[in-house]
């Protein structure tokens, strides 16, 4: 399982380092042709980590949403506790399923609608 884990995070990082690599030298390049030879580097750079950081967020989204379908909490993986609270007739909400960790104090809370849920 562990072996699953860091190659997961391998592939992430690999995917991260060349996507932010491509993206620097896109960007320091069209930046030189529009005029900016000094500061190409620094909108190259600017660009890759915005990308980088991009890529990061959607690997952590990925890991956190796998973690709340199993059912253990995304940061010390301990069982998580969830509820689900029903949209009520008549108010324009929707319904709501929460889940929270005792051990760490995780705390997420969503909209979902269900078929119980009043429309």
């Amino acid at each position: 399982m562990q072996a699953l884990r860091y190659g997961g995070l391998l592939a992430w990082c690999a995917l991260t380092v060349l996507a932010a690599s491509a993206w620097f030298v896109t960007g320091t390049r069209v930046s030189a042709r529009l005029g900016f030879d000094a500061a190409a580097p620094g909108i190259g750079l600017i660009v890759a980590v915005a990308v980088a950081f991009t890529i990061w967020r959607w690997g952590r989204a990925d890991r956190d949403a796998g973690a709340l379908d199993r059912g253990a909490c995304p940061r010390c993986s301990s069982p998580l506790t969830s509820r689900h609270e029903h949209a009520l007739p008549g108010v324009r909400s929707e319904g709501q399923i929460e889940w929270r960790c005792p051990a760490c104090a995780f705390e997420r809370i969503e909209p979902l609608t269900c078929e119980r849920c009043a429309t």
